[in-house]
């Protein structure tokens, strides 16, 4: 009994993480990384239009938590910061549009018998139907309309230079593809994928995959 209980669960454990849901980025990360950089305060730099937007402070506070979580800290005064750090983020839209597949009389096996003897009797039904066949021979549908797919290409840019001398460190470059609109949903794997492999290799692009929390 015990031998089955814990087949059963080893079987059920597989099966959700056979059924977890990911999120894929692109992360290009461009950069002069000191591999000695000792002073690691930083602040995020208000950009302008950023000081008065809430979805920015939020934002800002996630990725300042981001990177204390990598040992960074936060001293939140640009003006006592080793390191400045600039972000923006934004929303592209693309549209594809697919014909649609209808199902068409003209050519089911059973009408195909009265459509033929048509053919032969008018000329009219033929190429009233033809110009909308496609497909292999004898197929039932017809090409009638389209269908538009819509996507979002959510973006974030993540830049850090030395406060003091101007010199930009790393350029970070992530994006993602999805269905839905809302970019503060994608946010914070956008945050994690930018630096899950950091600083990494200099002008390498990476496919980044993480588990979607329910």
């Amino acid at each position: 009994m015990k031998k089955f209980l814990f087949s059963l669960i080893a079987a059920g454990t597989l099966l959700l993480s056979g059924c977890a849901s990911t999120i894929t980025s692109q992360v290009t990360t461009f950069h002069e990384w000191p591999t000695d950089l000792k002073e690691k305060t930083f602040a995020v730099e208000t950009m302008p239009g950023q000081e008065n937007d809430p979805e920015f402070k939020v934002y800002a506070a996630m990725l300042g938590e981001r990177l204390q979580g990598m040992g960074f800290n936060n001293s939140k005064d640009l003006s006592s910061a080793e390191l400045k750090v600039v972000m923006e983020y934004g929303t592209l839209v693309s549209e594809i549009q697919l014909p649609m597949a209808l199902w068409s009389p003209r050519f089911d096996p059973f009408w195909q018998i009265h459509f033929s003897r048509l053919n032969r009797r008018s000329a009219f039904y033929y190429p009233y139907y033809y110009p909308y066949y496609f497909g292999r021979q004898n197929s039932y549908y017809m090409m009638s309309d389209f269908a538009a797919t819509r996507s979002f290409l959510h973006q974030l840019a993540i830049s850090i230079s030395d406060r003091k001398s101007g010199k930009t460190l790393a350029n970070i470059k992530v994006s993602t593809e999805q269905s839905s609109p809302r970019i503060s949903k994608q946010m914070p794997y956008l945050l994690e994928s930018a630096f899950t492999e950091f600083p990494g290799e200099n002008g390498h692009t990476s496919e980044i995959k993480l588990l979607i929390s329910k």
